[in-house]
């Protein structure tokens, strides 16, 4: 099943854009009358039939949708600090995208790397779209503005808190019950050097529950994934 970004033009029309269409009609050779399916991102499936050939733009007809098609019940927040070398934050969002992220809010905290971790939020979005066809997910994570983390963690946050600490005691599987029978999860994943006392106190005074992710020191991206994996299973999605 390849699925492609749609945008939609009413109930029963959609089209792919110039570069979905090269990929739809030259590299997997689609022709006219051709079954396909895709997502405009906003939480449905559809099986779609292709009315013409332009190498420009190409018209589809909506034959039938699946709302929430691949997508869980719940809400994931992963909240993480950018990394020096770009290419493993990058690695991080997009297998995040593909274990059912809902939400990405980049963090710049106190151990940070103001000059090496930096990201281009378009390229980040590309990865998310891809990651989203990749997965057969119809529901678009949504990528915030990064924040710094003294401002972010006195905001709203709902659901269960977790932010992970190397000097945690409490494990992250000691919260099972109540993860399995929560609406939302927040994830909150410090820098190379983890978080300092400072911030763990910060997000313990904000409900946030300090969590260990395994006796082994982890990275960033390893520690994301980890712990976006272990609600994939208390989950069962």
């Amino acid at each position: 099943m390849q699925v492609f970004l749609i945008d939609r033009e009413g109930s029963k029309n959609a089209t792919l854009d110039r570069e979905e269409t090269r990929h739809c009609l030259k590299v997997l050779r689609h022709q006219v009358g051709d079954e396909i399916w895709g997502t405009d991102g906003k939480g449905a499936m559809h099986k779609l039939r292709i009315l013409n050939t332009d190498f420009q733009q190409t018209q589809l007809e909506i034959i039938e949708s699946f709302p929430r098609f691949g997508e869980h019940e719940g809400h994931i927040i992963l909240a993480a600090s950018p990394l020096r070398l770009k290419d493993r934050f990058e690695w991080l969002i997009e297998k995040s995208v593909e274990l059912g992220v809902n939400e990405i809010q980049p963090l710049h905290c106190a151990r940070t790397d103001v000059y090496k971790s930096k990201f281009k939020p378009q390229r980040i979005k590309t990865l998310i779209e891809t990651a989203l066809k990749q997965s057969k997910r119809s529901q678009l994570p949504q990528l915030n503005p990064k924040m710094d983390f003294s401002k972010w963690i006195e905001g709203d946050h709902l659901g269960e808190k977790y932010i992970g600490w190397c000097e945690a005691k409490e494990p992250l599987q000691s919260f099972q019950q109540k993860m399995t029978k929560s609406e939302r999860v927040t994830l909150l994943i410090g820098p190379e050097g983890d978080f300092t006392e400072e911030e763990i106190q910060q997000a313990t005074q904000a409900g946030f529950h300090p969590v260990s992710l395994g006796e082994n020191r982890l990275r960033t991206e390893t520690a994301g994934i980890f712990a976006l994996s272990m609600v994939k299973v208390y989950w069962n999605y």
